[in-house]
């Protein structure tokens, strides 16, 4: 294994749920907690491009499923 790259958070995201990782569009998904001492919190999605920039960043008012048309 390599270290290639740390990719600094914006503040108030804990305990990262998951990621996920497009080649195709460079991006990188992040599922998170909001709150670093609540596992059952509402949490968001975050979009990073490929250059580290936040390219959005959405609250989790209901949950994603994978096929989900929005």
């Amino acid at each position: 294994h390599k270290w290639v790259k740390n990719i600094p958070l914006p503040s108030g995201i804990y305990n990262v749920r998951g990621t996920a990782a497009s080649a195709a569009t460079g991006k990188l998904y992040i599922a998170y907690h909001t709150r670093p001492y609540e596992a059952h919190n509402p949490g968001g999605l975050l979009c990073i491009a490929g250059a580290g920039i936040v390219a959005w960043r959405v609250p989790a008012f209901r949950r994603y499923h994978a096929g989900d048309p929005g």
